[in-house]
């Protein structure tokens, strides 16, 4: 249900390095503008937009093949003003050979929705209101988040999220590509750590040092309270518990999903929804922390190991059935990094203390 139907002109650049990509595509979609990289191609109503969603997308193409030393598997990225409506053309992408599908809401699908969020909230928390104090309350609602659909706002989520959801399938598509998606699993069948992980790594520089800040300054917050101090380390410094935890948002987004009538037990559809207000902290909660703790943990990882892919030899492990404890204690190289749970907790503690020592 990601594939939305796009209107315009199909547009073959002279130069794309793999057109053939967006002939096999023009068959399913029609008329759009299509821009092909080696591994897949980006659809907008125009070809300068195509090109910068693929540009995006590229930018992540590259960090997979660095982090994860895996090939991407050919993908399309499809935006458009309709919204998930359309998951026959989906099956028919991925039987053409486009196995990651990402369906994109333009700028005004991406309004539509977060102003329909908006209203659900609404509706939910104020039954008993007129329609017309409904309507001034969703009205007020809108004029507040207005700021999030500025141009450079826009820009800035798709170049983070782009790449972070092609890089989810990419992952799972590396290390189980015979295993069917179910919900089981926030993601992948991997840990959701590494899962998360994969998809943050992959996102533009500017969100990914954001990131590394927004937990600085979480971390800071602890140091200044004396929580570091406890005997029980805090959520946010957990290694061993962030190894083995759920994502934090996989419980509310099923429930959303099946709230919506768009998932049935045992199956994940392949979906993109715009939140707001109520209903994305709802959702959110916990899943900031979880984005903080996998950018940096991912750089401790990096920095212990000495190698920017071992993310890579971590998903094979996980991949051929190893836990993240036996991981640490086989044969493999693993640098500087502690070879149990126990010494890594301490090592990554000052490992903290060292990249954010106290003002």
């Amino acid at each position: 249900m990601r594939i939305l139907a796009v209107a315009g002109l199909w547009v073959l650049v002279a130069n794309a390095p793999a057109p053939s990509l967006c002939a096999t595509a023009a068959k399913i979609i029609g008329n759009a503008a299509c821009i092909a990289s080696d591994h897949g191609i980006a659809v907008a109503a125009t070809a300068e937009r195509a090109r910068q969603l693929l540009d995006y997308a590229t930018g992540g193409e590259r960090k997979f093949a660095a982090r994860f030393k895996r090939p991407v598997t050919p993908y399309a990225v499809i935006e458009s003003d309709l919204g998930d409506q359309d998951s026959q053309r989906t099956v028919q992408l991925r039987a053409a050979g486009f196995i990651t599908v990402l369906p994109w809401p333009s700028a005004a699908a991406y309004r539509a929705q977060v102003v329909q969020s908006v209203r659900r909230a609404v509706e939910a928390q104020a039954a008993g209101l007129s329609a017309e104090a409904k309507d001034a309350v969703i009205k007020q609602g809108i004029a507040q988040i207005e700021g999030q659909f500025a141009p450079d706002k826009i820009e800035l989520r798709d170049a983070a999220a782009i790449p972070h959801e092609l890089g989810h399938d990419w992952y799972r598509q590396a290390y189980w590509p015979n295993e069917p998606q179910t919900r089981d699993h926030y993601g992948s069948a991997s840990p959701d750590w590494l899962d998360e992980m994969a998809a943050v790594l992959m996102e533009g520089d500017a969100a990914f040092a954001l990131r590394v800040d927004q937990f600085a300054e979480r971390y800071r917050m602890l140091q200044a309270s004396g929580a570091l101090n406890a005997s029980a380390p805090d959520v946010l410094i957990d290694l061993p518990g962030y190894f083995a935890s759920v994502h934090p948002a996989a419980a509310s987004v099923t429930a959303l999903l099946k709230k919506e009538g768009l998932a049935k037990e045992g199956e994940k559809s392949p979906t993109i929804r715009v939140l707001a207000g109520a209903e994305a902290a709802k959702i959110s909660g916990d899943s900031v922390r979880y984005y903080l703790q996998a950018a940096i943990v991912s750089q401790y990882l990096e920095d212990r190991t000495g190698d920017p892919a071992v993310f890579g030899r971590i998903g094979a492990a996980f991949g051929r059935g190893e836990t993240i404890k036996q991981w640490l204690a086989n044969r493999e190289p693993k640098g500087k990094l502690p070879r149990d749970l126990q010494a890594l907790q301490a090592d990554w503690r000052q490992w903290l203390n060292d990249r954010f020592p106290m003002a």
